[in-house]
């Protein structure tokens, strides 16, 4: 089982490598973009907030399909909380390296708005720290996102990030 998620991660190393390789050697349009977000986390009843910077790299045709890379960090404060699953309070650094795609819900246009959804997979660094322990791994890292974008070139949408992060961003393409 080991193997198997070593040979994931390695495959997703390599698929994002590559299009970050081909993003820069083809023609097609390419789009960068910063973005922030804000993490409202509230688990058991550990209450908690975060932010979330990044970048992503996108390479588009006229279709509705594109190929995007994303390169972020969020970092999660949490409150501890009593009982069963006790832990005192803490926070969380969460990088991730990912690659994949965006499906257009309709044609691109230029100058015109759009929404959009990412699937995106990777590589995950967590690293945990309470008052108890600290903790750091890699791993399968993922994000899911539904998107809007504007004719301003600003983004903004909600997504589903690593360790069952949800952030809402807000982006500006350059």
């Amino acid at each position: 089982m080991k193997n198997l998620i070593k040979l994931i991660q390695t495959s997703l190393i390599i698929l994002t490598l590559a299009i970050a390789t081909q993003a820069q050697t083809n023609n097609e349009l390419k789009t960068n973009t910063f973005h922030v977000g804000y993490v409202p986390v509230s688990t058991l009843s550990s209450t908690a907030f975060g932010i979330h910077l990044g970048y992503s790299k996108l390479k588009t045709s006229q279709s509705q399909l594109a190929l995007e890379t994303q390169f972020s960090y969020t970092l999660a404060i949490f409150r501890g909380y009593p009982g069963f699953f006790e832990r005192g309070d803490g926070h969380a650094h969460i990088f991730n390296a990912l690659g994949g795609g965006r499906l257009y819900f309709t044609k691109r246009k230029s100058g015109k708005g759009n929404l959009y959804l990412n699937i995106l997979g990777g590589l995950a660094v967590l690293a945990d720290q309470d008052g108890k322990r600290s903790d750091t791994q890699a791993g399968l890292g993922y994000s899911f996102g539904l998107f809007a974008k504007t004719k301003k070139n600003l983004s903004f949408g909600i997504a589903i990030e690593s360790a069952a992060t949800g952030v809402f961003k807000v982006g500006f393409d350059f």
